[in-house]
């Protein structure tokens, strides 16, 4: 069985790139609020919002439509600011973690990545 790329694109016959759906695999809610919250804010773009097409499958379908710009470029800069806001958080929250809160357990924070969004997590031994 041939595996599902992780990205797609929509294509119509009518291919304008200042408007397009991307289907991103394997994502859900988490990624699909806070891209559509980023993408919105920028100046350039018209729409953005994003939907999973149902519950059993697990993809999420972003619609991205800008006034001048293509779409990719917007979704490319959208994922870079998120990432960039993760590293944000990951570094402000080790900044504040302190050992001594945890007692002689120890504990180490750890980020990773899965798809296309970053995961914070505490981990306590």
């Amino acid at each position: 069985m041939e595996e599902k790329p992780s990205f797609e694109i929509i294509h119509i016959e009518d291919d304008n790139p200042r408007a397009k759906t991307f289907i991103l695999h394997k994502e859900d809610h988490t990624l699909g609020n806070a891209l559509c919250r980023i993408i919105t804010k920028m100046p350039d773009v018209e729409f953005c919002g994003y939907t999973i097409p149902h519950p059993s499958e697990h993809k999420i379908n972003i619609r991205i439509q800008t006034y001048k710009k293509p779409a990719i470029e917007i979704l490319q800069s959208g994922l870079r600011e998120l990432s960039e806001v993760c590293k944000h958080v990951l570094t402000t929250f080790e900044a504040s973690f302190t050992v001594n809160a945890l007692g002689s357990s120890g504990g180490r924070v750890i980020c990773g990545i899965n798809g296309s969004v970053m995961m914070l997590a505490l981990r306590i031994r």
